[in-house]
């Protein structure tokens, strides 16, 4: 499933939140590699926590490990309320 304009701007947004500065996240591309793009394991954590909040739910090993681009996190909050029209 490709993310939504919405998704993907849900993502960069939550991502801006999880980095300081928060303007970094208007430097990463959609499909950049977050950790290659200086995010760092904290910022990680706290993007992952911030999803789960979203989605009201634990995201699983295969799921936190796959938060690997401004894309995945928005395919991932695609699959949420929010993306079955809730």
């Amino acid at each position: 499933m490709n993310p939504t304009t919405e998704d993907l701007a849900l993502a960069r947004d939550l991502l801006r939140t999880c980095l300081r500065p928060a303007s970094m996240a208007d430097l990463i591309g959609d499909d950049d590699n977050l950790a290659h793009a200086g995010v760092d394991s904290l910022a990680t954590i706290e993007l992952i926590t911030r999803c789960e909040d979203i989605l009201g739910r634990d995201l699983t090993d295969e799921e936190s490990t796959a938060l690997d681009s401004v894309t995945a996190v928005a395919r991932l909050l695609a699959t949420g309320p929010r993306g079955q029209g809730n």
